[in-house]
């Protein structure tokens, strides 16, 4: 099975359904989503017959206080078997006033957004890629009618993430992914509606990678699409399974987790896109909890910033949160001390 490591951590980044929706082979920018919406006191509509069962243990964590506030795991991506949400889901969401994804995903955020994926005036892909990875890419983009030719003004690794999920793109250029339909439910519902950062910030997790890293990491995502291999699943399919089984540490650990034998190169991606970004939560999350006490707030991050010694529900834990898993522990992966928080607030 090809390993796609790379590939996974860059999926998680967060900003690929966001760009991708500004790209010339895009959909235009709107703020609306797509979940239905409910008539008064309905809550969530309910789940069409034809769509796929809820996730059986959705990544959901209830943190104390004078109203439960939640931390919610999402993927990226607007995948069917995602998109439909479990009765634990749609009840938190229907008790809280505020909803924080990553990123406050309304049309101001989206349109200058571009801004941060454009090269330096004066510089284009064909000036710092060499021509034999361009026919690569061009090679896989057609795959799905798309060209690389769109990517001409773009950096580097906005070409490297939408490779990293080519298989996905269908997808992606004509539906909502899940943070996307979250925040809209939000607008929609008169709820308040925010992120935990900016565009800027989260671009600058790729942006520390020097042009030479970046052309490095463009050639390894392609050698994992050209690998051939009938039998392996993609990144992102290897992505939403292990996402679909609810359990954030085997998704940690076989996906995002750095691990001794990864090049500088990885090392240094993880940092920026996990470890780094998850502080950086975690501060905000507290900061929004003790300003308002009283109001019950839903916090959704992607699902790789959930396992591991940096991940969300233990640095809450360690600023003195109470944060507990809902639905319960995976088989054989209760952690007495763990999967509950020692104090209250």
């Amino acid at each position: 099975m090809r390993s796609g490591r790379q590939t996974r951590r860059l999926v998680f980044g967060g900003l690929l359904p966001l760009l991708l929706g500004l790209l010339p082979f895009g959909r235009p920018a709107t703020a609306e989503g797509l979940l239905p919406a409910a008539g008064p006191a309905a809550g969530l509509a309910p789940t069409p017959a034809a769509s796929p069962a809820p996730t059986a243990r959705p990544l959901l964590w209830r943190i104390a206080g004078p109203r439960p506030s939640y931390l919610f795991g999402t993927i990226h991506l607007p995948d069917p078997r995602v998109l439909t949400l479990g009765a634990e889901v749609t009840q938190a969401l229907e008790q809280v006033e505020a909803i924080y994804p990553e990123l406050p995903l309304g049309l101001p955020t989206k349109l200058g957004a571009a801004f941060h994926l454009l090269l330096p005036l004066g510089q284009t892909l064909d000036t710092l890629v060499p021509a034999d990875l361009l026919l690569r890419a061009d090679r896989a983009l057609r795959r799905q009618e798309l060209s690389i030719e769109a990517f001409g003004p773009l950096k580097v690794w906005v070409l490297t993430v939408t490779l990293g999920m080519v298989d996905q793109l269908p997808q992606l250029t004509t539906g909502d992914s899940l943070d996307q339909q979250l925040y809209s439910l939000g607008t929609r519902r008169g709820k308040e509606v925010g992120g935990l950062e900016t565009v800027a910030e989260q671009v600058a997790a790729f942006d520390t990678l020097e042009p030479t890293e970046q052309v490095q990491l463009l050639r390894e995502t392609l050698d994992e699409l050209e690998r051939p291999d009938p039998e392996s699943l993609s990144p992102s399919e290897q992505l939403l399974r292990l996402y679909l089984a609810g359990d954030e540490e085997q998704l940690y650990r076989q996906a995002l987790g750095p691990r001794q034998h990864d090049s500088q190169l990885e090392q240094k991606l993880a940092r920026a896109l996990i470890e780094e970004r998850n502080q950086r939560f975690a501060a905000r999350i507290v900061e929004k909890l003790t300003a308002r006490p009283d109001r019950a707030c839903f916090f959704a991050v992607g699902a790789g910033h959930f396992g591991g010694p940096t991940g969300l529900p233990r640095l809450l834990r360690e600023r003195g949160w109470q944060v507990e898993r809902l639905g319960g522990p995976a088989a054989g992966n209760a952690r007495p001390g763990v999967d509950k928080g020692q104090r209250k607030r």
